[in-house]
């Protein structure tokens, strides 16, 4: 792993009568190169999926899976295997924010992400966070922070209502996508109760499953080392938690 380094710079200002009401400076940015082996899965968005013994759920509950945790480290050795294979870059910027001429300061970690090449693969998750880190920089006309590629990709998968299982419905959505593309993934109905009650489980054929669970424990110690390794990566990987963590908690009705 290795950075770059920016000198710093003010990104915003604002003064009334000379005095700086607030001023926003960059005061450090690094990309976050990874050097690890590329080409490792052709769908890195199925590799958490592919891992779990089982993933079964009816229309009526969402059982006793660990939804969370299978949407986080999905979205997650995605991006990561993106990064890997340098269809995008990952940077960590620090800016300080200053408030009555710098009586108040505040730093603030945070990151961007940039496409760097055409994405020619075929997975669905990894092509749909490269059309959110394009969209974020079209739509603000500035750089794709992690959290508004987060928001989008799952705005793009659910839409913004709010959910007793927002988890759930975004990886039942994924699911179904990737089904319609893919003879060896079955989600599985089981119909009861004339229509009103549906047994669901995916199924992945025995090769297939197999090639996942191998895939996903390369990445994932390639991911761990990392972790172990790098601040700056950890402190990503943190970080990257919480934003999913929030973003699906405010999605979560109250009922």
């Amino acid at each position: 792993m290795s950075m770059s380094n920016n000198k710093e710079h003010i990104i915003q200002q604002t003064t009334f009568l000379g005095i700086n009401l607030y001023k926003r400076t960059r005061l450090e940015e690094h990309e976050i190169q990874i050097n690890a082996q590329q080409n490792i899965a052709e769908y890195p968005g199925l590799l958490a999926i592919g891992n779990e013994p089982e993933i079964k759920y009816s229309s009526l509950s969402s059982g006793h899976m660990d939804w969370r945790g299978i949407v986080y480290h999905s979205l997650e050795l995605a991006l990561l295997d993106l990064i890997i294979n340098e269809f995008v870059e990952l940077t960590v910027f620090t800016d300080k924010k200053s408030y009555a001429s710098e009586l108040i300061n505040l730093n603030r970690i945070n990151y961007y992400l940039v496409v760097k090449k055409t994405y020619e693969g075929n997975d669905h998750l990894a092509s749909r966070i490269i059309w959110s880190v394009k969209y974020v920089e079209k739509e603000r006309n500035e750089k794709a922070t992690l959290a508004n590629v987060i928001r989008h990709l799952i705005d793009g998968c659910i839409g913004t209502d709010h959910y007793k299982h927002p988890q759930k419905e975004f990886l039942e959505i994924l699911l179904r996508t990737y089904t319609s593309k893919l003879n060896w993934l079955t989600l599985q109905s089981d119909s009861r109760l004339l229509g009103m009650y549906s047994q669901y489980e995916i199924i992945i054929e025995p090769k297939q499953k197999a090639k996942l669970k191998a895939a996903y424990e390369v990445l994932h110690d390639i991911s761990t080392t990392l972790k172990q390794e790098s601040r700056a990566f950890y402190l990503y990987s943190d970080k990257f938690y919480e934003i999913i963590k929030s973003d699906f908690h405010r999605r979560t009705s109250k009922g």
